[in-house]
């Protein structure tokens, strides 16, 4: 009788089941990484985000980063609330309104300061009318409820606010309307509105039309600041990356030759009024984005970041007006962790660039 004596079973199965691992996992080893999943960044036409714009243009984004150009900060927080956009530029008080509202997010860089690139303008015959007021010992009450066009945004009832503060009058003496920045031009020139809370470019086209400024943000320093916000959770590295191609491409705007021709004719100013524009902002390098954001190691408190200590007026204002209902929980808001990592991988003349343009001569 010929008997066919098994092998133990760890000689027989065992084997195969272990080379059946180790070829799985050379395969996951030698299978393509996962594409990195779509962020989308919002910017509106603001000059001062033409950044963005312009690092797309020149393929300098990181794989994967799309920017989306909407029509104004209305839009941007709104798409922000409703999950279609992963990053957005805005103003500061404008991202310190969605977090008031509950919107989670991380503010982890500031973009720019505006130094006269926002502002109020009159039509020329009421800014003469309103000189000649204030020439007096009071403002005069008997003119017309002056019409005022502004977007329903934090940027514009600040301006307002402190416009009214500097004529010694009070919103009973004008009448806010409410209009989207498209608006702007046609609103004032059609004299549907007496005077106009605006910024650039339609604050230059609307000027060199005859428009005079009675203020701007020359006369509020620090004030009126861009800022970047992020979905918090989202890759510190990526984030970083995206730092590096705004970096990049604020270099070439502002301290190479000049912006290319393309971005003037993209907000319908001519080279020199493009320039003339960026003379009324003042880019941040990245190094000095990281000092807005870090703790001031002399100061303790919340407030303990630049940014904090120059936001604290602003966000009174805010509540003041009734745009925010408490204080700004800095702690939680501010996120210097991908500009730290951003400024280790940058070259040397990104960490030394000047911070204001070079070059000798806009927003919702």
């Amino acid at each position: 009788m010929n008997l066919r004596l098994r092998r133990p079973l760890w000689q027989t199965r065992w084997p195969r089941v272990v080379w059946v691992l180790l070829g799985a996992l050379w395969l996951v080893s030698c299978s393509p990484a996962p594409p990195a999943a779509l962020w989308r960044i919002a910017v509106n036409p603001w000059v001062g985000y033409e950044p963005w714009v312009f690092a797309q243009e020149m393929g300098a984004l990181p794989p994967a980063v799309r920017v989306v150009e909407l029509a104004s900060n209305t839009e941007t927080k709104r798409a922000f609330r409703n999950g279609l956009i992963e990053v957005a530029a805005l103003t500061l008080d404008e991202a310190l309104r969605l977090a008031d509202e509950g919107q989670a997010l991380h503010i982890v860089a500031v973009l720019s300061d505006s130094a006269g690139a926002d502002a109020v303008l009159a039509r020329a015959d009421v800014a003469a009318s309103l000189a000649a007021s204030t020439s007096t010992s009071a403002p005069s009450k008997a003119m017309q409820p002056l019409r005022i066009g502004l977007e329903r945004t934090a940027l514009g009832e600040l301006m307002l606010a402190h416009w009214l503060d500097k004529a010694r009058l009070t919103l009973a003496d004008v009448q806010p309307v409410h209009m989207e920045a498209a608006d702007h031009e046609n609103a004032l020139t059609s004299r549907q509105v007496d005077m106009l809370v605006t910024f650039e470019p339609m604050k230059t086209r609307l000027e060199q039309r005859g428009a005079v400024k009675v203020l701007d943000t020359r006369e509020l320093p620090g004030e009126v600041v861009d800022v970047l916000v992020a979905r918090p959770g989202l890759d510190t590295t990526r984030l970083a990356e995206l730092l590096l191609a705004w970096d990049h491409a604020r270099q070439r705007l502002t301290l190479v030759s000049g912006p290319p021709p393309w971005l003037a004719a993209g907000v319908d100013l001519t080279p020199t009024q493009y320039l003339q524009t960026l003379e009324g902002l003042r880019f941040l390098s990245l190094a000095d984005m990281l000092q807005r954001l870090q703790p001031d190691l002399s100061q303790t408190g919340p407030a303990a970041a630049p940014l904090a200590q120059g936001g604290q007026a602003m966000s009174t204002v805010l509540q003041s007006l009734g745009l925010i209902r408490q204080p700004p929980d800095w702690v939680s808001l501010l996120n210097p962790a991908p500009l730290a990592l951003a400024l280790t991988r940058a070259p040397q003349s990104a960490t030394a660039a000047a911070d204001h343009p070079s070059v000798s001569g806009g927003r919702p």
